[in-house]
């Protein structure tokens, strides 16, 4: 390859495209991408890695939350 020749990454692979598979579109299971991808260090590999199960148990703590409130606030005004 010569230096007029650019090696094309896919935009999944890219900095940006990762990030977006990380945390608006896959979460978890984005991952794979994350260190596939060229463009993050071990460092930074890590960091998004804890980053990324942290922000997921959190969307997974408040969905259980917010069922629980439905229950309870439709469970009261039917009388169930």
């Amino acid at each position: 390859m010569t230096d007029t020749q650019e090696q094309k990454v896919p935009w999944i692979l890219t900095k940006t495209g990762v990030l977006v598979m990380l945390f608006v579109v896959l979460g978890p299971l984005g991952l794979p991408f994350l260190y596939k991808s060229s463009a993050f260090g071990k460092r930074a590999k890590i960091f998004w890695t804890i980053t990324v199960l942290i922000y997921a148990a959190a969307v997974i703590v408040l969905f259980i939350v917010a069922l629980v409130w439905m229950w309870r606030f439709f469970a009261s005004h039917l009388n169930v």
